[in-house]
């Protein structure tokens, strides 16, 4: 009779398996939303969640009532946005911005949630349409003062997520110039400020279609800053997915 090979367990494992159990027993997972335990979304929270509708929006720049006639895209509304076409080809989201979805988000950037980019990776890629065909995801960056501050780039990991679950690779290709925060910015001051706050990384080959990722389209100066970068660079085909929309 062959003898089994036998599994030890180093020192190390140990101490993180009990450091795990030991701080899930003190601190025990709970739903970002609600509270209660158990998980950092649970299923009530995630089943009442506001999903965009992909079949009411619009097509084009990703509008949750735009399908007919959409109120973001339309010439007069780019206009004030200091653009003749959008800069980039299709745009969609998973979620409209609430404060449910509000909670979600700051759960995951700033309160240290990072399991919950899993789940927003998953809403991100049910949303996207079909019928993109792309060479590479790429993603906005987290300025160096938001790396700073949490730690880990909140798109990258998601990205990273994405890349796993589709087979389509990651690349990052964006720098990303120190600028003020756009959170605190009207709109007219989010499109100035975003303007310039793109470049793509020395020397990196861009490919021929490329899906920006994002947390919130807001205004949409960031997406629409990054994608004109792209389409500067040569890029031919740029679509935008992001978590949610305002």
């Amino acid at each position: 009779m062959k003898k089994g090979i036998a599994h030890t367990t180093t020192p190390a494992v140990l101490l993180s398996t009990l450091s795990g159990a030991l701080l899930e027993s003190l601190w025990p997972k709970r739903c970002i939303i609600c509270g209660e335990e158990g998980s950092v979304l649970c299923e009530c929270c995630e089943h009442h969640l506001d999903f965009l509708d992909r079949w009411s929006a619009c097509p084009r720049c990703g509008s949750a009532y735009g399908l007919r006639w959409c109120t973001e895209c339309n010439s007069y509304t780019l206009h004030k946005r200091n653009l003749t076409e959008l800069p980039y080809d299709a745009a969609a989201s998973a979620l409209r911005f609430s404060s449910t979805s509000g909670a979600l988000i700051r759960g995951y950037k700033d309160k240290g949630e990072q399991e919950l980019s899993d789940y927003i990776a998953r809403f991100m890629y049910q949303c996207m349409h079909p019928e993109w065909h792309f060479d590479a995801f790429t993603y906005i960056p987290a300025s160096r003062n938001a790396l700073k501050r949490r730690g880990f780039d909140h798109m990258q990991r998601i990205g990273k997520t994405l890349e796993h679950t589709s087979s389509i690779p990651l690349l990052s290709l964006f720098e990303r110039p120190k600028h003020a925060d756009q959170r605190t910015l009207s709109q007219t001051e989010r499109s100035l400020n975003a303007a310039c706050a793109f470049t793509l990384h020395d020397h990196c080959t861009v490919p021929r279609s490329v899906c920006i990722l994002d947390d919130v389209i807001t205004t949409g100066a960031t997406i629409a800053a990054a994608a004109q970068c792209l389409k500067q660079a040569g890029v031919g085909t740029v679509y935008v997915l992001t978590c949610a929309r305002v």
